[in-house]
């Protein structure tokens, strides 16, 4: 049975790829025939809909999916508590090479708020944006972002939602919010609202089909999904951690 649905679902694929593939909604059509208007609808109306208790107990889902990805799940109050949280962390850590501590954060409105420079000062330790001045020398304003990314022990970004029950952070391409803060430094922090975590990928779905047709929210040329640290088995079934990317992640969730 199985193999049967696999075969019929290739077998759309290819005819969605074919010589006479159409426009995007035909060729969307032949690959998900079975999609119901009516049922993206009301998935979109129960998550739009959903009750401050529904939110916990989606939250607690998560951070019992996360524990064994090794994802660490922080609720905090407020972005005051998530900046002092981050704070602590900062002073537990180490760089993985040298000695010198120095974070790179994503120019996101969540993220100003926090107001890290300010909480981390007493630590001495720079933080630094991936904003852009269109003004400036772009060239030499990327050059200097990658070069912080790199000597960056941590990478802190936001999110466009969570996935619950894969313990799965969602992030779509947003200017000044590179792919690199999450995959470069040891220790990747996110940081997200409580109303962004959604139960599962059905609902996911169904939240960016509705917004496609948003040119502000719309679907980007690519999303990133993050479950935990990187890991990989590779060599000998052997299970380690921070061979293709951070080594370490936290999620702090803000109730407020």
């Amino acid at each position: 049975m199985i193999q049967n649905h696999r075969a019929s679902f290739i077998n759309r694929v290819r005819q969605s790829l074919g010589p006479d593939i159409g426009p995007a909604d035909v060729r969307r059509a032949r690959i998900f025939p079975e999609t119901s208007e009516k049922v993206s609808q009301n998935l979109l109306q129960a998550v739009q809909s959903r009750a401050p208790k529904e939110r916990e107990t989606l939250l607690a889902m998560l951070m019992d999916q996360a524990g064994p990805l090794h994802l660490h799940v922080t609720p905090v109050a407020d972005p005051a508590e998530a900046a002092q949280q981050i704070a602590a962390l900062v002073r537990q850590k180490n760089p993985e090479w040298g000695e010198k501590k120095s974070l790179i954060r994503w120019s996101h409105p969540l993220l100003d708020a926090l107001d890290l420079e300010s909480v981390l000062a007493d630590q001495h330790i720079p933080v630094h944006t991936t904003a852009m001045d269109s003004q400036a020398d772009l060239q030499g304003q990327r050059q200097l972002i990658r070069e912080n990314t790199v000597a960056s022990f941590m990478g802190i970004t936001a999110a466009d939602y969570c996935v619950a029950d894969t313990a799965t952070i969602v992030m779509k391409t947003h200017p000044h919010q590179g792919r690199a803060v999450s995959l470069v430094p040891s220790v990747h922090v996110a940081v997200i609202t409580i109303d962004q975590i959604l139960t599962n990928l059905t609902e996911l779905y169904a939240v960016l089909d509705d917004e496609k047709n948003t040119p502000e929210n719309g679907l980007t040329h690519h999303m990133v999904f993050i479950s935990g640290p990187s890991k990989t088995a590779d060599i000998e079934l052997t299970m380690v951690h921070g061979a293709h990317g951070p080594k370490e992640m936290h999620i702090f969730v803000i109730r407020a």
